[in-house]
């Protein structure tokens, strides 16, 4: 745990209300959780679509040199 979330429980403890300071460092906890779950999709995404074009375009070029390999054959 980070140390914010530590001190709201010792407080909490203290001041004999645990339960509720529990809900606030679930819910202070949740949110950085969700930030960092969406800056790491965020990153991700560009590159797996990037990865994606690479590979159907070597895949469109293995195709379309297949296919001029034949063509010079049948000359």
């Amino acid at each position: 745990m980070d140390p914010a979330s530590l001190s709201m429980i010792r407080a909490g403890e203290e001041a004999d209300r645990l339960p509720d300071m529990l809900r606030s460092a679930e819910a202070m906890l949740q949110g950085r959780i969700a930030a960092r779950t969406k800056a790491a999709t965020d990153l991700l995404t560009p590159v797996l679509t990037l990865t994606i074009e690479l590979l159907v375009a070597g895949l469109i070029l293995s195709v379309i040199g297949a296919i001029l390999d034949l063509n010079d054959a049948a000359l």
